[in-house]
């Protein structure tokens, strides 16, 4: 990723520092949702999912760094059960505060976007000549896949 983008800028150095910081003197259920909203499913569950992907891609695909792709899968592993711990927190959340599912769609909603333009803006500085031979509308659909999942499980709490 690109880290002097605008996007990036804005989620990695405000929107995820805030929101985690904001949990030093406000513990409100409020302040939890925006946390895990923010890195559980936009950081955790979308981007660096995102991010793993086009990574092992290259790599597997070019038949290089074997070692590498193990390691990648390994950490991706760990990844899971943090995303897993932190939609299970927010289903909690959700259940004991219904009201909290507006907080966290909001934050979905004002957040998504980056995402979209993280992803994107990785691929710009290559114009036409993507390494790996890699498609960045690939990784949007499968930014866009990873979304659709953390959005399944946390919507059977309104089931």
């Amino acid at each position: 990723m690109r880290a002097e983008g605008n996007a990036y800028q804005t989620l990695f150095n405000h929107e995820l520092p805030a929101s985690l910081h904001r949990l030093l003197t406000d513990t409100s259920p409020q302040a939890q949702v925006d946390a895990f909203v923010t890195y559980h499913v936009i950081i955790e569950g979308v981007l660096a999912e995102t991010g793993y992907r086009g990574y092992v891609r290259a790599l597997k695909d070019n038949a290089i760094m074997s070692g590498t792709v193990r390691g990648v899968d390994l950490v991706q592993r760990d990844e899971a059960r943090h995303i897993a711990y932190g939609l299970y927190a927010l289903q909690r959340l959700f259940k004991a505060q219904p009201a909290l599912w507006d907080v966290a769609m909001g934050r979905i909603n004002s957040l998504l976007p980056l995402v979209f333009e993280i992803v994107s803006d990785t691929f710009t500085p290559y114009g036409d000549d993507i390494p790996f031979g890699l498609d960045p509308s690939e990784f949007i659909a499968y930014a866009s896949e990873q979304f659709d999942h953390r959005m399944t499980v946390l919507e059977r709490v309104n089931a």
